[in-house]
């Protein structure tokens, strides 16, 4: 009677360690809402050198946010200068490739980017490659530029007159809100 209940007793044991270990995945870090830090322009053309460096605004907002959901989708709010710019969509993300698919009818920013290193709890840093209207660093060493151009309308004025389409690396870097 005793080795039966010391049996009974084992595969009871056994069970409950079982049925408390899970296979349940891990939520998906990516999941929640993010707020734009700040962002870094790099790998521009060799003449364009200039416009490498940190930028607190990327696109003149005051506040940049994006949220993941766990059921693929994703809104995006952009607050600046301008106004406001909203999108969402679907998204997907394989390895360190995030795919953004904005629904029609709304206007979409930067859809594909890599992701920089892991995403943590507290920080996702995605880079993609984006097209600015730039001065070469000619223009922008000159001078006379830096002599005569003191107001933004100006430097735009000038942009306009002799700026440049060029490529170059965008690495934005959120924190989880």
């Amino acid at each position: 009677m005793k080795k039966l209940l010391q049996t009974t007793l084992l595969a009871c044991s056994l069970l409950f360690i079982a049925s408390c270990s899970s296979d349940d995945p891990e939520p998906d870090k990516i999941i929640g809402t993010w707020i734009l830090d700040n962002g870094t322009y790099s790998n521009p053309p060799a003449a364009y050198s200039l416009q490498a460096g940190d930028v607190e605004s990327i696109y003149g907002e005051s506040e940049y946010k994006i949220r993941f959901f766990d059921d693929m989708t994703y809104e995006r709010d952009v607050t600046g200068n301008g106004g406001s710019f909203e999108d969402e969509g679907t998204y997907s993300q394989t390895g360190d490739k995030l795919e953004l698919d904005y629904e029609k009818g709304t206007t979409g920013l930067d859809l594909e980017f890599d992701v920089v290193g892991d995403i943590t709890d507290k920080n996702l840093d995605i880079i993609t490659s984006t097209q600015i209207t730039a001065l070469s660093d000619a223009i922008l060493n000159d001078k006379e530029f830096q002599d005569t151009v003191t107001t933004n309308a100006q430097y735009f004025a000038v942009l306009e007159e002799r700026g440049v389409v060029i490529t170059l690396d965008l690495t934005y870097y959120f924190d989880r809100e």
